[in-house]
């Protein structure tokens, strides 16, 4: 018998068996999730395919109760991705998932990586507010009234931002390594946001509040305030925070301390307002 007739003859019976084993392994996890299949730490392998919302909503829970560390300028704070305010791409994750049951290589080891939403509206502040000490944040314009109860406007000073776009790209790419590493944030140099025109307004208003007097109104009664009273009662929280307030606990003070024992009338449940210059309706 031609020796080369037999070893090819081998060599076919070898490749069916080895297609019919590849064929039969196929078939076997047709409509399943390949055994050793992953999406980040998460084992999604064996399930079937009308399985995989299921699975990824499970892993969406692992995925936020993850925490990732984030420092900037030798601090370090740890927070969960739910605290973050970072999501998961769920659809995403779904499609890439079920995706991988048309593979023909159904024993190899895969692992899907996540991919994340950011929304930044939970992330920024929360950030900020951990690294106060290190991250001198910009200063909006503020108004000061002066001895002589003139009113000045206090300038605004530049400050420090996390650079927020930098940093959701850092902890995408932290995403892709298990478990996740520590994340640098950076910081960029920023500005007051805020309106000249629009400080200019608010001084301007609280200017004329001032120099046309101030007085309580109790049915026919009028008690004028002294200037110095409104002083302490004023507030400023910011040009974009509304300008000036009055502080509420120390307007009831006032009335409690000064009005009250002459209109015999406690002032602990007091209404007030501000219209044109008068404090009334207490």
């Amino acid at each position: 018998m031609n020796p080369w007739r037999v070893a090819g003859q081998a060599v076919c019976i070898a490749s069916i068996i080895v297609i019919a084993g590849f064929w039969g392994i196929w078939r076997q996890f047709s409509g399943h999730i390949p055994p050793r299949a992953h999406i980040g730490s998460f084992a999604v392998g064996g399930i079937r395919t009308r399985d995989v919302p299921g699975a990824i909503t499970a892993y969406e829970q692992d995925f936020l109760a993850s925490r990732i560390t984030i420092g900037l300028r030798g601090k370090y704070v740890s927070h969960t991705f739910a605290e973050l305010g970072v999501q998961l791409n769920t659809d995403a994750a779904i499609r890439d998932v079920s995706s991988l049951q048309a593979s023909f290589m159904p024993l190899r080891s895969v692992r899907v990586l996540p991919r994340p939403l950011f929304t930044n509206t939970k992330m920024q502040p929360l950030l900020e507010k951990d690294f106060h000490d290190v991250l001198p944040l910009p200063q909006n314009s503020t108004l000061k009234i002066l001895p002589d109860y003139s009113i000045i406007i206090v300038p605004g000073v530049a400050g420090d931002r996390i650079d927020i776009l930098s940093l959701d790209r850092d902890i995408a790419h932290a995403i892709t390594e298990v478990p996740y590493g520590r994340v640098l944030a950076s910081a960029i140099r920023a500005v007051p946001n805020e309106d000249s025109s629009q400080l200019e307004t608010v001084r301007s208003y609280v200017q004329g509040l001032f120099d046309s007097g101030f007085s309580l109104v109790h049915h026919d009664e009028k008690f004028p305030i002294a200037k110095q009273d409104i002083a302490t009662m004023l507030q400023f929280p910011g040009i974009t925070a509304g300008g000036a307030i009055f502080d509420e606990e120390r307007v009831r003070a006032y009335l409690n301390r000064e009005i009250a024992p002459r209109v015999h009338r406690d002032a602990v449940n007091a209404r007030f307002e501000v219209r044109d210059g008068k404090v009334s309706q207490f």
